[in-house]
């Protein structure tokens, strides 16, 4: 699987030749299949609009959209066993109120845990230790974990990659059929010991996802590196989450394990197979996406039950004949945690080559899906915009926020809900000229992986307000 760092991947940037929209909904936009007994059947591929330019370089939006049902209560009590191991920075910057948050939500983790799951805690500084590893919790595996716990304190450097992977070997030698396997990694610092190249992060990340061992990480305070972190959890099938004070920390791993505990799939991939040559396709969003033979593959990471996943393509078409149609479709494989690898094939959804120019300019519009196009697409430009920022590229920062606005609201004409977008990047272009903060770099970062993988924020006292974040 290709993988490259965040800030490396194009944003989505609308041809020139697209027009601007003033459409209406339409009712049939792509196919919706409903598959048998499968009880992921609420699947769809649809586009935000149906005809393209004989002429060539129309840019549409693909969706693809995948509904976890909700589970009972006797499915909940039957969940997956689960390897679980906590990647604790002991770090001299943890020392205090941060180390002993991280103990307590520790603890709390250990005490949420069932008698046929597991718990490994791993150590680091400059050197990594194993606390304990493989302990069942049960009463008394719990009670020998709560005292051990105790005997974390802070030391030196950061070591991030060894404790890290010293931690997913502590899982992987567990892993059983029907048993699931997971690193959670809290660190506040950047890894300044063992490897330290986000792309080499993301490979070993990957090979651990396909061995079926997944990563979360956490980061804590305003000093944690977003570009190693968010590599380790987007290749690694998981999220960063962000925890800005010490309590923090206890919410946010106990969220993490609450949504563990309620995963209906992991390893979402969704394959589109292109139909025809020189299509370009983007993913809207910036998910983990690699090329195949016959088009492209997404990586989602997991779904919550009850809740629903978006995948959004932005396609550039080629040239066709008048009336003739490109056709679509989507595979989605996953696996349920503790089982087998899972396909659903969907029904195809199609662009048709307009016969006239009337019948481009006509066209309906899907809105709700543009609504989901724009708010991906903002958070893609903000994301990028304080990477930029952080690396003192201030004139670049706003000079690439000024072109994807004159794109964006172009694209935003028309849908309801994208006013507030649209004023947001007016106020990043002039912003990012000066250094932000590095809290605010860090919460706009967090509010573009919160909307890209569709997750809740775990943080009692957070509030949303890209405003506030760009003072």
């Amino acid at each position: 699987m290709a993988t490259t760092s965040p800030r490396s991947r194009a944003l989505p940037m609308l041809s020139a030749r697209s027009s601007p929209a003033t459409f209406k909904p339409r009712r049939n936009f792509g196919s919706r299949q409903k598959h048998g007994d499968h009880p992921m059947k609420h699947t769809a591929i649809r586009f935000d609009r149906s005809f393209i330019n004989p002429k060539g370089d129309s840019v549409r939006y693909l969706e693809v959209s995948m509904d976890a049902p909700k589970l009972d209560s006797r499915s909940k009590r039957k969940r997956a066993p689960m390897d679980l191991a906590l990647v604790i920075d002991r770090s001299g910057s943890m020392q205090g109120e941060p180390l002993a948050a991280a103990r307590e939500a520790a603890r709390g983790v250990a005490e949420q845990l069932r008698a046929k799951d597991t718990l490994s805690v791993v150590v680091f500084d400059d050197s990594v230790d194993i606390l304990f590893e493989g302990l069942s919790m049960t009463k008394a595996g719990k009670t020998r974990a709560d005292a051990m716990l105790a005997g974390i304190h802070s030391g030196g450097m950061t070591c991030l990659s060894e404790g890290w992977l010293q931690g997913a070997e502590t899982v992987a030698g567990l892993g059983e059929d029907g048993r699931r396997s997971q690193v959670i990694l809290l660190s506040d610092g950047h890894a300044n010991r063992g490897i330290l190249d986000p792309r080499e992060l993301a490979h070993h990340s990957a090979a651990l996802r396909e061995r079926g061992v997944y990563t979360t990480c956490v980061g804590i305070g305003d000093d944690y590196s977003p570009e190693q972190l968010s590599v380790l959890s987007e290749n690694g099938g998981g999220l960063l989450h962000r925890a800005e004070r010490p309590q923090e920390i206890i919410e946010v791993l106990m969220g993490e394990l609450n949504e563990l505990m309620n995963t209906y799939a992991e390893d979402l991939k969704v394959d589109v197979f292109l139909p025809a040559h020189g299509i370009l396709a983007e993913c809207v969003g910036e998910l983990p996406t690699s090329r195949t033979e016959d088009g492209v593959r997404c990586h989602l990471g997991s779904i919550i039950e009850g809740r629903q996943r978006h995948l959004i393509l932005r396609l550039t078409c080629p040239r066709g004949e008048p009336q003739s149609s490109l056709n679509f479709k989507a595979r989605i494989t996953f696996k349920r945690p503790g089982g087998g690898e899972e396909a659903i094939e969907l029904d195809s959804a199609s662009l048709e080559f307009a016969g006239s120019r009337d019948s481009l300019r006509k066209q309906k519009r899907d809105k709700k899906l543009s609504l989901r196009v724009a708010e991906l697409w903002q958070s893609d430009v903000v994301r990028k915009a304080s990477g930029m920022n952080r690396d003192g590229e201030y004139r670049e920062a706003s000079r690439m926020v000024r072109t994807q606005l004159a794109f964006f609201s172009r694209y935003c004409y028309g849908i309801p809900g994208t006013s507030k977008l649209i004023s947001e990047l007016e106020l990043l272009q002039d912003r990012v000229l000066h250094e932000l903060s590095e809290r605010g770099r860090k919460e706009m970062h967090n509010y573009a992986e919160l909307r890209r993988y569709s997750k809740p924020e775990h943080r009692a006292s957070y509030h949303e307000d890209l405003d506030a974040f760009m003072n």
